[in-house]
């Protein structure tokens, strides 16, 4: 029997960034590259933080969550990145799910962050704070 290997948001986000580097890479100069790849990384990690900072104003279901990162052009926040960060901070009990009745089409899956959920945020936004300002220090030429 042969071994079957479901496809999910991340295995999705996978090949496409594979495709696109394979496509694109030709066409870019190294320096270009390496840029292209650290702003991927920096992004990746700022995503949970912004998916958590648009819970910070109440309850909201997917869309709405996405049209609010929609605000942050340069981060590129895709549907299929955002809702495997939902459920991994539902398992971790930092938000709160629960279902309700749609106008129209399946029910919506509304988050709401858990006081836990709060506290993480403020830890996290605290320390994005610190390390911003140490960056445009850096960038000033000042020392930290």
């Amino acid at each position: 029997m042969p071994l079957v290997c479901p496809i999910n948001d991340l295995t999705r986000i996978i090949l496409f960034d594979y495709y696109y580097s394979l496509r694109y890479s030709a066409t870019m100069s190294t320096g270009e590259q390496a840029v292209r790849g650290w702003a991927a990384q920096m992004r990746k990690g700022l995503i949970e933080l912004c998916v958590m900072a648009a819970l910070r104003d109440g309850e909201a279901y997917g869309y709405q969550i996405l049209q609010r990162l929609s605000r942050a052009e340069a981060l590129t926040i895709s549907e299929s990145a955002v809702y495997p960060i939902l459920a991994r901070l539902a398992a971790e009990g930092m938000v709160k799910v629960r279902v309700g009745p749609s106008p129209n089409g399946p029910p919506r899956r509304y988050y709401k962050l858990t006081s836990a959920g709060e506290a993480r945020l403020s830890e996290m936004a605290d320390y994005w704070r610190q390390t911003r300002k140490a960056i445009d220090l850096f960038f000033a030429g000042e020392r930290t």
